[in-house]
């Protein structure tokens, strides 16, 4: 089944399964669970079925394919903002699922964790990789799990075990404490840094393998590991950071994104330029777009 009939099949899964039918629930959980690699053991069968059913109940009852839309926050220190658009069906209409998804966590009154995430290809297939994702996402804050390379590692180890070879998910995540971020940016996408009070914009990078390619043992074995970064921000400054749905675009100019992030008004403002001006250019290939944004008051 291609990309089209497989996300147009899941939305009427999803519509008729959110009325109560058991029946779509359940066409649902079989068409998800081909998704994912064959068990070849007891303690996989068992995280197989514990993340089939998370991810359903985030498609039925948590409605997330709607909450990815669009999110902000906004207190007495930070301001933050995402967008994420799925990519174009063949026919012209948007994927019900989105590949690329993008999370936000207050964790207390100075500290916050925030990301996106973009799995390989689009479509279902793609989206149930960073759904996934989101189990262990939640583990990691429940945890306490926070370190940007502790947190990879830990998703890493679990995803790699789930999804068949040849797929994977990149990855921007930060901790921000006070006025100290902690980051890693994994694989394709775009972070920038920009710093008003030293007029100067930055790309930040992180270091390591995607996520769900590589076995920690073969980790190990080559000697890779996530790398945490580190930067001390000021009142002003700002993080935006955004997947390869933007910049793969035809026409793209750096440039231009620059000019937008240094001449916002605001961080709602960035992101919604960013995206306008993504989505404005015509694609080779049709792709999600997330755009994430933070700055520091």
């Amino acid at each position: 089944m291609d990309a089209d009939a497989l996300d147009k099949k899941v939305q009427e899964f999803v519509t008729e399964a959110r009325t109560g039918s058991i029946e779509a629930r359940l066409s649902l959980r079989k068409e998800l669970d081909a998704l994912f690699d064959l068990p070849h053991d007891a303690l996989h069968e068992q995280q197989r079925n514990e993340v089939l059913d998370y991810v359903i109940r985030q498609l039925i009852e948590e409605k997330l394919p709607e909450k990815l839309a669009s999110m902000s926050f906004n207190d007495s220190n930070i301001a933050y903002e995402a967008r994420t658009v799925p990519a174009i069906r063949s026919d012209g209409s948007s994927f019900y699922l989105s590949g690329d998804m993008h999370f936000f966590y207050a964790l207390d009154s100075r500290n916050y964790v925030l990301g996106r995430m973009d799995g390989s290809g689009h479509g279902v297939k793609a989206a149930v990789i960073v759904f996934a994702a989101c189990k262990y996402i939640e583990e990691c804050i429940q945890q306490r799990i926070l370190l940007p390379g502790d947190f990879a590692y830990y998703i890493n180890e679990r995803l790699v075990r789930l999804v068949p070879r040849g797929n994977f998910s990149t990855l921007f995540m930060s901790v921000l404490d006070d006025k100290r971020i902690q980051f890693t940016d994994i694989g394709d996408g775009r972070t920038f840094l920009y710093e008003p009070g030293k007029a100067s914009l930055t790309r930040i990078f992180g270091k390591g393998p995607v996520l769900g390619a590589i076995t920690p043992e073969q980790m190990q074995k080559l000697n890779v590991k996530y790398k945490t970064e580190e930067r001390n921000l000021s009142s002003g400054d700002l993080v935006v950071s955004f997947s390869d749905g933007v910049y793969e675009r035809i026409g793209y100019d750096a440039s231009k994104v620059d000019d937008i992030i240094v001449s916002g008004q605001s961080i709602s403002s960035i992101v919604t330029g960013i995206m306008k001006y993504a989505l404005g250019m015509p694609h080779q290939e049709t792709d999600d777009v997330t755009v994430i944004g933070l700055t520091v008051k």
